[in-house]
């Protein structure tokens, strides 16, 4: 076990400080042992030999635990991906000495950028044991929880049972509730981060928030002149499961809101269900894109400073992980991503009016950093798209005029820029998407009207067509899945707003309301892939 570093936390209920648990610190009982069938969802966090931690069980493939189970100091930053050593769970056992139970070591983390909460991944999925159902609502104050978990005991270190114990519900903020023991003997302790909190509702558990700091009175290892036992567990209640995306048919969407930040829904065109908007970053950001590439979504934002920041998403409802600084990336008006297996292409305009490229291999995470691409002078606005290896650029540069480019990475060359033929000038906005070797471009022209344009495998142009059923657009992005394009817009209305077009048929539907959106400034999408 490591030797916790407290820090302290103003808590709005009692005005008294919480002692801040490290990584193996937690919120569970040290003195009623769980019902071992009933509670067979409560797993033991073995990381690496440095410390051990709780969660609970959500999903085949998926335990919700704490952020702080994963950092040496107690914190509750966390990359995304595998974690930093070996970490082992074990689920269903009632008891580590049992010969019953699961266990499974975890392949990725998935932390959520606001909480002290993590999504672990496990590699090899857990067959036999119910997972807990999230509750759909907040605890109300005053409302009887059990905390269980695998930490110490008044008189054991490493204890072989797992333990509940009984609290009440206290205040709550956005994200988290704190959490009073229903008599002075309940306690939770060292080891019982990231436990689960439970109500019970007709004999059926509901996971209500996860254990997450406690002031540890009673355990063993604390001082016997502390007898506080207020915890502070992190809510669960607009946490999502995530659901493989086994269709290939889904949008993720990407939107700047009205208080300028980054929210994120999914469009699956194959049951034609939306997912509701949900904050992916607590940033200020004025322009955004996205870039989906092996089952990973990754965002770039350029924020209020110019600097521009990423983030990445494993699967298609979050959790997204911090936004973060890109080297290099200062002084950024507008940004553009294309992703190529593991490497991801990057493309800014600086406030020089310049282009520049940088590479991220994801695989050997390896970084190019930004180059100024010759001849891209003067823009204002950048799109991206590739057919193989190559990238199909298209820039807004003077007097309107959409431009393009081609860069071959398997030559490392680059062509000519050109004008995009029949177009005119006079555009505010270019955007482009490739369904195999054929590349739809879509233009917004000064009128606020989408307007496209498509480049066939052979290198022919078509003619530039007013896209149906369009006026007084903002911004627009697409993706497509397929052999379909998904084209989004912002209106007039500041809403978003969908139009599909089947490049087999040669047919557009009519634009649609994205539901649950409103105060749109900014939009990027991207596609499962």
């Amino acid at each position: 076990m490591t030797t916790s570093h407290p820090r302290r936390l103003r808590t709005a209920v009692s005005a008294l400080l919480l002692t801040v648990a490290s990584a193996a610190l937690s919120t569970v009982p040290a003195h009623a042992a769980a019902d071992a069938s009933a509670y067979a969802f409560t797993a033991r966090i073995d990381v690496g030999e440095e410390r051990s931690c709780s969660g609970a069980l959500v999903a085949s493939t998926w335990v919700l635990t704490a952020s702080s189970c994963f950092t040496a100091d107690g914190s509750e930053t966390v990359a995304s991906g595998a974690p930093a050593v070996k970490t082992t769970v074990v689920v269903g056992k009632g008891s580590t000495a049992s010969t019953a139970g699961k266990t499974s070591t975890v392949s990725q983390l998935q932390p959520y950028w606001d909480r002290n909460l993590v999504l672990a991944k496990l590699a090899t999925p857990v067959t036999g044991i119910t997972p807990v159902a999230l509750a759909s609502s907040v605890p109300a104050e005053g409302e009887a929880l059990s905390v269980l978990g695998y930490g110490r005991t008044t008189t054991e270190w490493r204890p072989e049972k797992a333990h509940s114990a009984s609290y009440v519900a206290s205040a709550l903020s956005a994200t988290s509730v704190e959490l009073a023991g229903a008599t002075a003997d309940e306690s939770v302790c060292k080891g019982d981060t990231g436990g689960p909190v439970i109500r019970t509702i007709g004999g059926v558990p509901q996971l209500v928030a996860i254990s997450s700091r406690s002031w540890q009175g009673g355990c063993l290892g604390t001082d016997e002149a502390e007898t506080r036992n207020e915890a502070l567990a992190t809510l669960v209640n607009n946490v999502t499961v995530p659901a493989p995306d086994t269709t290939g048919n889904v949008a993720h969407v990407m939107a700047i809101g009205s208080d300028n930040k980054v929210y994120g829904a999914d469009g699956n065109y194959t049951n034609v269900t939306w997912t509701s908007f949900k904050k992916a970053a607590d940033n200020t950001t004025k322009q955004i894109a996205t870039t989906t590439t092996n089952g990973v979504q990754r965002l770039f934002a350029v924020s209020d400073t110019g600097q521009l920041l990423s983030a990445s998403s494993n699967y298609v409802t979050g959790p997204w992980s911090k936004l973060t600084p890109v080297s290099g990336g200062e002084n950024v008006a507008k940004v553009a991503a294309v992703g190529i297996g593991n490497v991801v292409h990057l493309y800014v305009v600086k406030t020089d009016g310049k282009l520049y490229s940088a590479d991220m291999n994801y695989s050997t995470n390896t970084w190019k950093g930004f180059s100024y691409i010759s001849g891209g002078d003067k823009l204002s606005e950048v799109s991206v798209t590739a057919t193989g290896n190559t990238v199909r650029l298209f820039v807004i540069g003077v007097n309107g005029t959409a431009f393009n480019i081609s860069g071959n990475y398997d030559t490392s060359s680059w062509n000519s820029w050109a004008p995009v033929p029949g177009t005119g000038n006079g555009h505010t906005q270019v955007v482009a998407t490739a369904i195999g070797n054929d590349v739809h471009v879509y233009i917004l022209t000064g009128d606020a009207v989408i307007w496209g344009v498509d480049n066939n495998a052979t290198g022919t142009w078509s003619s530039f067509k007013k896209i149906p059923g369009n006026s007084s657009i903002k911004r627009i992005a697409v993706t497509d899945t397929g052999n379909t394009v998904h084209l989004f817009a912002i209106a007039g209305n500041n809403e978003i707003y969908n139009a599909n077009g089947n490049y087999t048929t040669g047919t557009w539907g009519s634009f649609k309301n994205v539901p649950g959106n409103t105060g749109i400034k900014d939009i990027a999408v991207s596609s499962s892939s």
